[in-house]
């Protein structure tokens, strides 16, 4: 008796040396066939324990993979559409004569930007920049969807404005149309 759970041990042990996917393509594929579509009858076992362990982490690491995939594709359409979003609010801008030295994007998330637009003080504290208000809350929320938001801060330019604690902050990024 011994020696049966011995070999049962090792037996074991080649197949949980194998990776889940190889389990699913050596041992369950070659035994599927369209004809398997029938329920399996009460106390029939098809498949081992293994294989059945290694198909569902096999399915879940493909479920996985596939969710990276589909974020990643997601992030990269929002940073698009970041970037048309403050290209529109800085022609708005420069339209009502308030020129923006910077606008800087941070990341929170995948589907949540901030866009912080540094001004001139003189303009920042004009009456016209008044305007950007009401423009940058229409703006905000005829753009926001299920997976992207925007939300754009304004800050004045000063003696003391600290790019670097500003990017230390997090708004690293600039638009390419104020680069200087």
């Amino acid at each position: 008796m011994p020696i049966k759970n011995k070999t049962k041990q090792t037996k074991t042990k080649v197949i949980m040396s194998q990776s889940h996917t190889e389990i699913v393509r050596n041992e369950i594929i070659p035994c599927v066939k369209e004809s398997d579509w029938e329920s399996p009858k009460a106390g029939e076992e098809h498949y081992s324990t293994n294989q059945l362990i290694a198909a569902y982490e096999a399915g879940i690491a493909k479920g996985i993979s596939g969710m990276q995939k589909l974020v990643q594709e997601k992030f990269n359409a929002n940073i698009d559409k970041t970037a048309s979003d403050t290209g529109r609010l800085i022609s708005k801008l420069q339209e009502y004569g308030v020129n923006p030295t910077s606008a800087r994007l941070k990341v929170i998330s995948w589907d949540q930007f901030e866009v912080l637009f540094i001004l001139p003080e003189k303009e920042y504290l004009d009456e016209k920049f008044d305007f950007v208000y009401n423009f940058v809350g229409d703006l905000e929320n005829s753009t926001r969807e299920e997976f992207y938001s925007i939300s754009f801060k304004f800050l004045p330019e000063t003696e003391d404005t600290d790019i670097q604690k500003i990017m230390s902050d997090g708004f690293t990024l600039q638009h390419k149309s104020l680069v200087k």
